[in-house]
């Protein structure tokens, strides 16, 4: 028995339409549903490196998980300041873990690299620190123009260096854009 041509393309395009069809595991969702679950704690386990964030932290940045539920990272970006800021917790993600670290580092992908230096704080001991900060507007400009910060961040602590993974998407908020304009017409 031989079909026509016209009945086995049919048959394909049916086919092929009820495979495209099928239920998305990426599905869409709309910037009020987004809003309603902003702050929400959620897994991303689907992420090599996953991590819990905890909503916001005491700087009022996104804390996630570091070196497993041991010790907590803070990150926040300050778009006036033109600064990125690590702060470092143990595992109540409240109380501040110091460390002799040179310096942390999120790599946004192969090529780059933010390095942000020591401050520390008003607590912290000479030669120790608990947070650490990179200014440089281009860098957080980038950030927020983007309106996601993907990447991975390692600090050293102790004899180790503690690594997660970062899934972590910024609001813009009410800052205008006019003020960089001006500084680049001038």
């Amino acid at each position: 028995m031989t079909f026509p041509r016209f009945e086995i393309c049919l048959t394909l395009i049916g086919g092929l339409m009820l495979l495209g069809c099928s239920p998305s595991k990426n599905e869409q969702k709309t910037s009020q549903q987004v809003k309603q679950n902003k702050g929400a704690e959620h897994d991303h386990a689907s992420h090599e490196g996953a991590h819990l964030h905890y909503g916001a932290g005491p700087h009022g940045g996104t804390v996630i998980e570091l070196g497993g539920d041991d010790y907590h990272a803070e990150i926040v970006l300050d778009h006036d300041g033109h600064a990125v800021r690590v702060f470092l917790f143990k595992a109540d993600a409240k109380t501040p873990l110091v460390t002799k670290a040179a310096d942390a580092v999120l790599s946004l992908d192969a090529n780059k690299k933010l390095i942000l230096k020591p401050i520390p704080l008003g607590d912290d001991q000479a030669g120790h620190t608990s947070s650490f900060e990179l200014v440089d507007e281009t860098a957080v400009e980038d950030l927020y123009k983007k309106g996601f910060l993907h990447g991975d961040l390692s600090v050293p602590v102790g004899d180790q260096v503690f690594k997660s993974h970062l899934d972590i998407h910024i609001e813009h908020g009410e800052h205008k854009h006019a003020d960089h304009d001006d500084k680049k017409s001038k």
